[in-house]
């Protein structure tokens, strides 16, 4: 078993040593205070008996998995013998930098990833006394189910040290993607800021409501992206040719990207009245669903949980 460290006990800390714990890794969680700490381990639990409930795992299994993580405020103790420092901190920059100096003294050898969703890899290791095992593994939320991890690189990264967490990743069946160089909301979160500006476009112009966009989403495109990536979507969609056949709808196309929005700014007060949508659209959910929030939630995490069991990532 590798040693991992995850450094803080947040949602995303808790999220992450699940994951680590459920796939056989021995795990410290580390974080400042002993009520963090003891908030985080709750949250493993209920994490694991989730699973339980959706037959991920036996009950007699939490107590195992469980005992693989050990809780701490001793950061020296923490990161002792770490293979790899998963760093789950607040989004910001002096306390990214000061969890990493902790590691340069107590782990040197270890590699360290950030789960920052947005911070510049080279800003928050340019202290650091050994950079180049430095990068960002951004999750996506909850680590503990959504498999994709969102490598990325700073100035002075190694190619080396991506390979190595590359290849640890995928060994405990997460699916790592590599950004080559330093882009704002790396790859992923690009995708979605590019989709979701177009649905507010839909919206505060009339053409349809918050609700119809969900719908359109869900029951539309989503279901083929939830199996396979726009770009394979399309070799399939382009008959014999594949993705090239795709040329056929060029001029289709071209028409639709010049109409796309492109104000580089989302209207101020957009989530303020997008709430009064999402409420409504809420309330019309079938029973299955839910209407709350945390009906909604434990939806979402037992759809998630059947479509990873297809994708054999659970």
């Amino acid at each position: 078993m590798k040693t991992i460290t995850v450094i803080g006990s947040g949602v995303i800390g808790a999220s992450w040593a699940t994951n680590f714990a459920f796939r056989e890794c021995e795990v410290r969680l580390y974080d400042t205070a002993e009520d963090a700490l003891a908030n985080g381990k709750n949250a493993v639990l209920r994490n694991l008996n989730n699973f339980v409930q959706y037959g991920v795992i036996r009950q007699d299994d939490v107590a195992p998995i469980a005992a693989r993580i050990t809780y701490t405020t001793d950061i020296a103790q923490a990161l002792e013998g770490a293979y790899l420092v998963q760093e789950a901190g607040p989004d910001q920059y002096p306390i990214k930098q000061a969890i990493l100096a902790q590691v340069d003294e107590y782990a040197p050898d270890a590699l360290f990833l950030s789960s920052t969703s947005g911070l510049s890899i080279t800003e928050i290791a340019k202290h650091s006394a050994h950079p180049d095992r430095c990068m960002g593994g951004h999750p996506f939320n909850p680590p503990h189910l959504i498999p994709l991890v969102e490598i990325s690189k700073g100035e002075k990264t190694s190619q080396e040290a991506v390979d190595k967490a590359v290849a640890f990743f995928e060994s405990i069946n997460k699916v790592p993607v590599v950004c080559k160089k330093e882009k704002l909301g790396f790859i992923a979160n690009r995708i979605q800021w590019a989709l979701y500006r177009e649905a507010i476009d839909l919206v505060i112009t009339g053409t349809c409501t918050i609700e119809d966009v969900d719908k359109a989403v869900t029951y539309g495109p989503g279901l083929r992206w939830a199996i396979l990536g726009p770009n394979m979507i399309y070799e399939l969609g382009g008959g014999k040719d594949g993705i090239r056949g795709m040329n056929k709808l060029s001029g289709t196309t071209a028409k639709g990207y010049a109409d796309l929005c492109t104000w580089g700014a989302k209207p101020d007060d957009w989530f303020d009245n997008a709430q009064a949508g999402v409420d409504e659209e809420k309330a019309k959910l079938p029973d299955f669903i839910g209407h709350t929030n945390e009906e909604i939630a434990k939806f979402r995490d037992s759809m998630l949980i059947e479509l990873l069991r297809l994708h054999h990532k659970l």
